[in-house]
């Protein structure tokens, strides 16, 4: 699994018990996924520069079109004042000969509501660079979890009561729905609820499978899903339906969080008998009769936009069914 998405389970806690309860009420500078690196020295070329490219800005998995997992800004202390203070993500770059040794201290509320500030601090340059090489899955992870709290803290503010309650009736699931979406299926088994635009599509499943004594294996997972979507989810053209992508297999995880175990899946979906497609994630559980497996999954159709932020929300969303 990708050491970022990974890493957000990993940073819960330690981000959880650090921040400033005297940050000011200002609301964050800078758009979602953009972090600001802030030094005395120009980093161009150096090997701080490339272990936190390497940590910051590899490949945001199963999106169609290479992106970032985060874009990387980088300012001169000099500069390091105003608005740049309220950034929503900040890297302060501090070295200092007088100490042995590095440290990666995340600070919560800084100078920002909802701002996440991590002081990297080492004897030198170098020496914190290969810090940050070391400890990059903290790193990545940290950043990774305040744009996942971030989303969900919109979402306690602006879900649907509507669909949220229905959907604790119905699958005894409690996960915040957006206030802007809709049902669209309403099945005994299986329900669909969407965002449709002319630009974009972002859509959320929730549908029931029997539990036959293990966890699916890869096979199974795709022939269950195939299964779901080919009754469910039609393409554009008569006799198309949507399917997963083999092209590039999907990852499944089995992760423990609390006291539940969880699949977490992503991967690609096409359009058999039409030329369509995008990424997908979904979070599967037992229920609590342990007979069933409840899966909640979010895919994405948006073929002429960045696609990252918008995979973001959508995992958001599922994850607030695990607070």
């Amino acid at each position: 699994m990708p050491i970022l998405l990974l890493a957000a389970f990993m940073a819960t806690c330690l981000l959880g018990c650090t921040g400033n309860n005297n940050y000011k009420a200002a609301q964050p500078s800078g758009e979602p996924g953009q972090v600001l690196v802030v030094a005395g020295a120009d980093l161009s070329d150096t090997p701080l520069a490339q272990a936190l490219d390497s940590a910051l800005a590899n490949e945001y998995p199963f999106i169609p079109q290479a992106e970032p997992c985060f874009d990387l800004i980088y300012a001169p202390s000099s500069k390091f004042t105003g608005v740049l203070q309220n950034f929503r993500n900040i890297i302060l770059v501090r070295p200092d000969s007088t100490v042995s040794e590095c440290e990666l201290s995340p600070v919560r509320n800084q100078w920002a509501h909802s701002q996440l500030v991590i002081i990297l601090s080492g004897p030198s340059l170098n020496a914190i660079a290969s810090h940050v090489v070391s400890h990059r899955t903290q790193l990545a992870g940290m950043l990774s979890q305040m744009e996942m709290d971030r989303l969900k803290n919109n979402l306690l503010i602006s879900n649907s009561k509507e669909l949220t309650s229905y959907l604790k009736r119905k699958f005894g699931l409690h996960m915040l729905v957006p206030g802007n979406m809709s049902l669209r299926v309403n099945d005994e088994h299986f329900s669909w609820i969407s965002l449709e635009t002319k630009e974009i599509s972002q859509s959320l499943l929730v549908y029931t499978t029997p539990f036959r004594g293990h966890w699916p294996s890869l096979k199974e997972y795709i022939a269950q899903r195939d299964s779901v979507t080919k009754k469910w989810i039609p393409g554009p053209n008569e006799g198309s339906y949507m399917i997963v992508s083999e092209v590039i297999p999907p990852e499944l995880t089995l992760m423990q969080t609390h006291a539940d175990t969880l699949l977490l899946t992503r991967g690609f979906w096409d359009m058999h008998g039409y030329t369509m497609g995008g990424g997908f994630i979904s979070i599967t559980t037992k229920t609590p009769q342990g007979d069933s497996l409840l899966t909640t999954e979010a895919f994405l159709y948006a073929p002429s936009k960045h696609k990252r932020n918008y995979m973001r929300e959508l995992e958001a969303i599922l994850r607030t069914q695990l607070n």
